[in-house]
């Protein structure tokens, strides 16, 4: 059991299926090909087909919010519903945010049958304005909702190779970028450019945070160019470096200012 700010999160996964309760307000019971979705407070319950979907287990950036989001179908997704983490200045939270680590860890075992070969998946975004980021083991797949649209819809897919899909109506449309500085953020778009910094693809999220379209531009760049790795040893035993520090370096002050006199020029002003 792992405290959170909306109840109890208790998970318990056996030979005849998996029972999630999050919190006080939702109950999630999956055995075979069905599972079964209760609104505890309104006494709602509703049947979810598992054939051809899926159950994913979602962590909210930066707030580590649980959550459970249903694939409709392929392309399509909701969000269920979720837990908050009980408040940081709360007795006991450091505890507390560990325990629901381990109950969204245990969770996602528990549902690894109903979840296709996810690795990952992330909300990011707040309110109705959520946008899921779901990774696989070669991509990157984001579904995000349209204008006029209720449900989140597979947006955009981004390869490890650099390969870029945007769903059409018709088909697919594809681009590539290479490196991780062909990713960047204009406005309330995420852009793609190529080697020649030539734009190739965009995408507009006008319903999430400058800082949350920050997050998916480094999210795709670090699939398809990771960052190098921090140099190895103790930092604090490592000597300083002019550019990092200022040491060693002449102040731009000190080319305006006058050398100091010659020993000769002092001598006149003592007699």
């Amino acid at each position: 059991m792992a405290p959170s700010r909306d109840g109890p999160v208790r998970v318990e996964a056996g030979a005849h299926g998996v029972r999630v309760d999050l919190g006080t307000r939702y109950r999630l019971s999956v055995s075979g090909g069905r599972a079964v979705w209760k609104r505890l407070r309104r006494g709602r319950r509703r049947t979810l087909a598992l054939g051809r979907a899926r159950l994913w287990v979602a962590r909210a950036h930066p707030t580590r919010e649980l959550a459970l989001w249903y694939e409709v179908e392929p392309g399509r997704v909701e969000r269920l519903g979720g837990v908050r983490p009980v408040p940081l200045f709360d007795t006991g939270a450091l505890a507390a945010w560990r325990a629901l680590d381990r109950a969204a860890a245990e969770l996602s075992r528990a549902l690894a049958p109903w979840s296709g070969e996810v690795e990952e998946a992330t909300e990011i975004g707040r309110g109705g304005h959520r946008v899921l980021v779901v990774r696989f083991a070669e991509r990157l797949v984001l579904y995000a909702r349209p204008l006029f649209r209720e449900r989140p819809r597979r947006t955009l897919e981004v390869c490890r190779d650099g390969t870029i899909v945007m769903p059409g109506r018709e088909r697919d449309r594809r681009a590539h970028f290479e490196s991780r500085f062909g990713v960047s953020v204009s406005g309330d778009r995420v852009v793609f450019s190529d080697g020649d910094d030539h734009r190739v693809a965009s995408l507009l999220l006008p319903w999430i945070a400058p800082e949350d379209r920050q997050e998916l531009a480094r999210r795709f760049a670090e699939l398809v160019d990771p960052a190098p790795p921090e140099p190895s040893g103790d930092s604090r035993t490592m000597p300083l470096r002019p550019w990092a520090s200022g040491l060693g370096r002449a102040s731009p002050i000190a080319a305006l200012l006058p050398g100091p006199l010659p020993l000769s020029a002092l001598s006149r002003f003592r007699r």
